[in-house]
């Protein structure tokens, strides 16, 4: 989930999108991704779907411009739905949030967005938030990510964050693996 509103604009948006960029490449054709991005308008420019196509995928990543109020939880819900259509015991699905937490249009209060974090939880959609920019909002990208059973991690640039993203794929295959063993005992 993208966050490309007002408040975005500039670096934080362009180092976004680099992340996101970053995430494509280290999926595989076996994953699906799905892309949702808001502002005071959510859009889903990538469906969830196979990543066979990652050039196209990032076309459209570079495409993205900044523009109104943050509607945080409506990005984050509409990207933890597109996560739920794989949930299985099979599959690992989880929602990454690129944001500045900033959010002032729709749903704000932190505890209502973090206890939708912690159902969606429940369901086997976790949410990881990836804090961007200075003023970025640690309380609430910290409670939805606690919340939601993933990890909080902050950075200025898209290299600040490749080894949280790293860390966080490895933990995907390492807990995938734990899924193929269990099904194959």
């Amino acid at each position: 989930a993208l966050d490309r509103s007002g408040s975005m604009s500039g670096q934080p948006l362009e180092e976004a999108k680099r992340c996101i960029e970053m995430i494509i490449d280290s999926l595989t054709s076996d994953d699906h991704f799905s892309l949702v991005t808001y502002d005071d308008v959510v859009d889903i420019p990538i469906p969830s779907t196979s990543v066979s196509n990652k050039e196209w995928m990032k076309s459209i990543v570079r495409t993205i411009q900044s523009g109104g109020l943050t509607a945080l939880y409506d990005g984050w819900s509409t990207a933890a739905a597109e996560a739920a259509k794989r949930v299985s015991k099979k599959s690992i699905s989880r929602v990454l949030l690129l944001s500045d937490g900033q959010a002032n249009e729709g749903v704000t209060d932190h505890f209502t967005i973090a206890s939708h974090c912690a159902e969606m939880a429940s369901v086997g959609v976790s949410t990881t938030t990836y804090g961007l920019g200075e003023d970025f909002n640690e309380e609430l990208m910290t409670s939805m990510a606690k919340s939601g059973k993933g990890l909080a991690h902050y950075g200025q640039t898209a290299d600040d964050l490749a080894d949280p993203f790293q860390s966080e794929f490895d933990l995907i295959n390492l807990d995938s693996l734990y899924l193929e063993e269990i099904s194959f005992q």
